[in-house]
């Protein structure tokens, strides 16, 4: 008997195994289906699902045979797994010299004479283990049987691998609810441990202010009416950056049918709206079903920007809505404000970014709320497009799912 060796890349083969989180698992009844089906296939005794660890072979699963496991210095699937791009097919285990001694062959149980074993390989060519077919007298297989073992190899992988796509999803929740929960308690920190204090430096400096008793100088005035603006502006930035800390929350909320014919008209009417600008909303709009509190904060965002940053006398923004055959809604903002440099289009979305900082109107914006908007559009499955010119307006077009 010639015991087989083990290949050069077998720590990394190891650690592929060990990936799939398989080993000592219970019985599971589509591994079991495929040997039953491969000895059917191939007209064989026995068959198993075979994984190759460090100093043990562990079945899987088994049809006809009892065992769970064997020493890999004795197993034949440690000799397939050497060669892992073509099956090992031994028609007579008799006369192969790395079997002649072995304990399945001569031995106490001495009923393997025939082995025919497929390599299973990860998505990285590495060996795991094999599928194989076992039986009790020399024999061979047809060109048939053997293509039919090795494309039920394939699905044994393709379970192994959507097992492992299985756990890498929900190691991804835990993770997202890990950093949801980081979060979280960054929200607190930066509440109380940031706007409290933020808060009692603007009271203050109101109370200076209000101080009829005061008589400041044009520089105090100055520096007072600096410091109060630089706290509203410092507290109107951390505002912003929780709206997009908190903005994967929004969609934790049940989704439900929303009727647009009303429900854009609230938002409008919650917006500190200029007399300057006409805001015009399409008729019939349709019912969409998606995330009230997260449509809500995109249109908010979107329509202020719009107000913001008109420039005209007479400033207009339209809101539309229509369905787009069965698969989505497309969603549409557009206003003849100042527009937007085409070389600046691709940042907008980008945190903090601000596309003309000098501007006046600049000043108080912090550049997080088109990057709340792409953010949420993206969570719940849509896309975002913004066409615009400089001194006739901006369209954003945002398409959502219907369901």
């Amino acid at each position: 008997m010639i015991a087989a060796g083990k290949p050069d890349n077998e720590a990394a083969r190891q650690e592929a195994l060990l990936e799939y989180q398989l080993l000592d698992t219970l019985p599971e009844k589509e591994y079991d289906a495929i040997t039953k089906l491969a000895t059917q296939v191939c007209g064989a005794k026995m068959s198993t699902i075979t994984l190759v660890d460090n100093d043990r072979q562990w079945f899987k699963s088994t049809y006809n045979l009892a065992a769970s496991e064997t020493i890999r210095t004795e197993g034949f699937c440690a000799h397939c797994i050497l060669d892992p791009h073509h099956p090992t097919i031994v028609e007579n285990t008799l006369k192969d010299e790395r079997f002649q001694g072995n304990p399945f062959t001569t031995g106490e149980f001495a009923n393997f004479h025939f082995y025919a074993g497929v390599p299973l390989l990860s998505t990285e060519g590495l060996p795991v283990g094999t599928l194989c077919v076992l039986d009790d007298r020399p024999r061979s297989l047809s060109p048939e049987q053997q293509e039919s073992l090795e494309a039920l190899a394939n699905q044994v992988v393709q379970l192994m691998e959507l097992r492992k796509k299985v756990f890498q999803y929900q190691e991804s929740e835990e993770q997202l609810k890990r950093i949801n929960q980081n979060l979280e308690d960054f929200s607190y920190i930066v509440s109380h441990d940031i706007k409290s204090p933020l808060n009692s430096i603007t009271q203050m400096v109101e109370a200076f202010v209000e101080d009829t008793e005061c008589t400041w100088s044009t520089e105090s005035q100055s520096c007072l009416d600096l410091i109060r603006d630089s706290a509203t502006g410092l507290e109107q930035m951390i505002d912003n950056i929780l709206k997009y800390s908190k903005a994967v929350n929004y969609l934790e909320s049940d989704r439900k049918l929303i009727d647009l014919n009303t429900f854009l008209p609230g938002i409008v009417r919650s917006i500190n709206t200029s007399p300057q600008v006409q805001i015009v909303i399409s008729p019939d709009l349709p019912s969409v079903f998606s995330s009230p509190t997260a449509l809500r904060q995109i249109f908010a965002n979107l329509v202020s920007n719009s107000i913001k940053y008109n420039d005209k006398s007479e400033g207009r923004i339209a809101l539309s809505c229509r369905q787009m055959g069965s698969e989505e809604y497309k969603f549409e903002v557009s206003d003849n404000g100042m527009g937007i440099p085409k070389d600046k289009l691709e940042s907008i979305f980008d945190l903090f970014y601000r596309v003309n900082q000098s501007s006046s109107c600049m000043k108080h914006s912090s550049g997080v709320g088109l990057a709340i908007v792409k953010k949420l559009i993206n969570d719940l499955g849509g896309r975002i497009e913004v066409e615009s010119a400089v001194n006739e307006g901006t369209t954003f077009k945002f398409y959502l799912p219907s369901r």
